[in-house]
Order: C-alpha cells, then sequence, then structure tokens
C-alpha cells in the first residue's frame, strides 16, 4: 500500500483546519477532493477523492494518520 511518512511535530487536527478541497484540471487529467472527515480523537483524516485520466475514473480515500513521530499519509482503492 503506497504511504509517506512525514517526521516531525505534524498534528491531526491542524491538517484539518487548514484543508480546503481541491481541483486540478491539466489536458486529461482531473484530480479532485470532496469531504473531509476527522475521527472524535482527532487523530486521523479521511479524505474523499477523485482521479480521472483519459476518461478511467478512480474513487478513493487519503487517510492522514498522527503517530509519535509524525503523520502517515495512505491511499485507499
Amino acid at each position: 500500500m503506497p504511504h509517506v511518512v512525514l517526521k516531525g511535530k505534524v498534528y491531526a487536527q491542524n491538517i484539518f483546519d487548514n484543508l480546503n478541497p481541491l481541483f486540478i484540471r491539466n489536458k486529461d487529467l482531473i484530480l479532485k477532493t470532496s469531504k473531509t472527515y476527522i475521527d472524535r480523537e482527532k487523530k486521523s483524516i479521511l479524505i474523499e477523492s477523485l482521479a480521472i485520466e483519459k476518461k478511467n475514473k478512480t474513487d478513493f480515500l487519503a487517510m492522514i494518520s498522527e503517530r509519535e513521530d509524525g503523520v502517515v499519509v495512505r491511499i485507499y482503492p
């Protein structure tokens, strides 16, 4: 499963508070985010996302999880 680790003092709540919807259109590619959710403990974020490339549509979730040394960003198809 693809993921990225961002180390340092990064907090899920701060990320959530600063997230804005994303819409990128570039030739045959569209990237879009819609709804975002944070869990009750304010440690994990889900972002509903969509990618369209040459008429192939893929819905996926991006998950940002806080951990002791930073955050992990994962993509779930």
